[in-house]
């Protein structure tokens, strides 16, 4: 597997200064907070960071899937192929989701639904989106079970989801979402919860299907070693705002925000014989993420930071490019 090289510079989806907020009991939670990037076409773009900084919430909102109450989208714009979704009614954008922009939601079993058949699953949208009659999207159905490497597909779609594996199930959510040829793919962690081989299987298929389909894809994921094997470029979040962005080979070589070094240095590393005798302690970022009920003042990450200095503590760093293609939201920088 290896980041792509040749894919079109044109701007099929972008994100700009979207927020994202929830009305709890305790407050306002600012899910998302000014996010903003951009996806081009055929484009793999790897989104990282901890859990609870944002990165689910955004994917979500791009598909207008926030429930109202207790969420809503509070400002920005969502642009797909130069249309506004925010600004969409529910009956266009019945015909952008799962048609023109599909997701990979992150467990499959509480994602698939326990009483239908996974060929009627998959096969539903196909008869929404392409005016399919039930055998035909059947057939579909068959077809893209088949595509995603599951043995005896035309068995598979009279089974039900509690009678396929993990692996299985994750290849079904897959068909289902490659199954009306969309544009975008959002896969929101698609390999949590698999074993090393089913993960190493179902990002290889992934990629094998984007390149024959032409599909763009936001992958989601705190996994720093997929997106450095499989994405172009990389966003990095932080308590619902982006922190930095820039290439993959940017980020591992150069990073400039001291959550993304600390993300970098917090992964394990294999011992050579050379240094098997030194024993080196893991690093850790100091604390957890913060609630997004009470950010500190300032730079959302300064109590976890070990470069903090005055401003870190009065203003919140704007996201700007330092250099060609790299943004970084730091007052180091």
């Amino acid at each position: 597997m290896s980041p792509e090289t040749n894919v079109g510079t044109e701007t099929i989806l972008e994100l700009r200064d979207l927020h994202t907020h929830f009305h709890t009991p305790d407050g306002v939670v600012k899910a998302v907070d000014g996010v903003t990037y951009s996806l081009d076409a055929g484009e793999t773009l790897g989104v990282v960071g901890e859990s609870g900084c944002g990165k689910s919430v955004t994917a979500l909102s791009i598909l207008r899937l926030i429930p109202e109450p207790p969420g809503r989208i509070f400002g920005g714009g969502i642009f797909f192929e130069g249309k506004d979704l925010t600004k969409m009614g529910q009956k266009e954008l019945r015909n952008i989701r799962g048609n023109h922009i599909s997701m990979i939601f992150q467990e499959p079993m509480t994602s698939l639904n326990p009483v239908f058949t996974i060929g009627f699953q998959i096969a539903e949208a196909v008869m929404l989106h392409q005016n399919m009659n039930k055998k035909d999207a059947m057939d579909k159905a068959a077809e893209m079970l088949d595509l995603v490497g599951i043995p005896l597909p035309r068995q598979r779609v009279r089974e039900y989801p509690h009678q396929l594996s993990g692996g299985m199930r994750q290849r079904a959510m897959i068909a289902m979402a490659l199954s009306c040829n969309p544009k975008i793919l959002l896969a929101d962690e698609p390999t949590t919860a698999l074993d090393v081989t089913i993960q190493a299987q179902i990002l290889d298929l992934m990629l094998k299907l984007k390149e024959e389909l032409g599909t763009a894809i936001i992958l989601i994921t705190h996994d720093l070693g997929l997106v450095a094997e499989t994405c172009k470029r990389i966003v990095v979040m932080y308590a619902g705002k982006v922190v930095e962005e820039a290439t993959a080979e940017e980020i591992f070589g150069n990073p400039l925000h001291p959550y993304t070094v600390g993300l970098l240095n917090s992964v394990p590393k294999l011992r050579t014989k050379k240094d098997s005798g030194t024993k080196t302690r893991l690093q850790e970022i100091p604390g957890i993420v913060p609630s997004l009920h009470r950010l500190p003042t300032g730079c959302a990450f300064n109590p976890r930071c070990n470069k903090v200095f005055g401003s870190c503590y009065e203003h919140v760093p704007e996201l700007k490019e330092v250099s060609p293609g790299h943004k970084v939201a730091c007052y180091l920088h």
